[in-house]
């Protein structure tokens, strides 16, 4: 199971939409595509271009998901010529058939949308228009901090890199502490590669870093924090075939200077608004109540009573027309009527 779902989910939906308009000539143009507590929410645009269809399966892609860690691979479903006149299916498999870290098989995934989610040029445009939203101006934005939270965390990924890794995953592999976000960004970048955030998993990484540069940091890290004894795997877990490989990068954790430039101020992942927050248990359907019951009948209780008054052995309340207790006024008699209560007199 890839810990990407949340991004997948988005790719999946936009792959849907691009199968739709293909059979009417038209394209979609992403603009923005964000996965918010527990749903999605994408905002594309429609063109009508039969050319520009044509080149729908060059934005597609599977990807082969490593059963026993977390390396991935992407496999384009069509490839073009430098003119992009003509499409041709992409070669495979990907990372020769078998995971290269653990030598086990792969799940396929997909057909997605490869291609970038986002575009960044509205989205720099919308984080201006929040900002020069003040107080008093209308409409009024209720959620400005979340808004431009979410904003900001979308401009800052990589836009040509699809799907991440998360540092639990990757941590929980082998067994070792976990690193810091800025511990891996570090590696990432002092070896050549870009990295980034997502703006759905605070603890989600995406670079282009192929899985091998991924894993020898990752060793790089447990020969810096060796793991306990009681922690270690045996000799056949993922985590043991992974560890007993050296690497082959010369990891430099020291901090480049794009780590030291101040981040932007903003509310990147907000807490829940409350506690226990997330989907309620679904509507249920209320039994009708029959004709008839709604006025005399009472239904039965735990334990043998009824909500009228007593238990079943009782005789007879109210009244001495010898009706059973709780029984319904319209059954009873026509001619028999209830005398109003005598009052006492007041004794002085």
């Amino acid at each position: 199971k890839g810990k990407y779902l949340h991004e997948m989910a988005l790719r999946i939906v936009l792959t849907s939409l691009e199968s739709a308009g293909g059979r009417y000539k038209r394209h979609i143009v992403p603009i923005l595509s964000c996965g918010i507590d527990f749903y999605v929410r994408l905002f594309v645009r429609v063109y009508t271009s039969p050319n520009e269809v044509k080149r729908a399966c060059l934005k597609q892609s599977y990807v082969h998901q490593s059963v026993a860690c977390p390396s991935f691979h992407i496999q384009p479903v069509a490839k073009t010529n430098e003119k992009k006149t003509t499409f041709q299916p992409a070669l495979g498999p990907v990372g020769g058939g078998l995971c290269e870290e653990t030598g086990s098989k792969f799940k396929i995934g997909g057909p997605f949308w490869s291609d970038p989610i986002h575009s960044f040029d509205w989205v720099a445009e919308a984080i201006a228009d929040v900002n020069s939203h003040k107080q008093g101006d209308f409409p009024p934005i209720a959620t400005k901090p979340r808004l431009h939270g979410l904003l900001t965390a979308v401009s800052e990924e990589l836009p040509d890199v699809p799907l991440y890794y998360t540092l639990p995953s990757l941590c929980e592999t082998v067994h070792c502490t976990q690193f810091r976000m800025d511990d891996i960004k570090a590696a990432l970048m002092n070896a050549g590669y870009r990295c980034s955030a997502t703006h759905k998993e605070p603890s989600a990484i995406k670079t282009d870093a192929p899985n091998s540069v991924v894993w020898d940091i990752v060793r790089a890290w447990v020969e810096k924090h060796p793991i306990s004894k009681k922690r270690k795997d045996n000799d056949n877990a993922p985590g043991t075939a992974i560890l007993a490989k050296k690497p082959t990068l010369e990891v430099n954790w020291s901090k480049p200077k794009a780590l030291m430039v101040p981040k932007t101020k903003a509310t990147r992942f907000p807490h829940n608004p409350e506690e226990f927050w997330g989907p309620k248990a679904r509507a249920r359907r209320q039994k009708p109540v029959a004709a008839g019951e709604e006025g005399g009948k009472s239904s039965p209780k735990k334990g043998g009573k009824k909500r009228g008054g007593g238990s079943e052995a009782s005789s007879s309340s109210g009244g001495d027309d010898g009706s059973a207790a709780g029984a319904p006024r319209d059954e009873r008699r026509a001619d028999e009527t209830e005398e109003p209560p005598t009052k006492q007199p007041k004794v002085e």
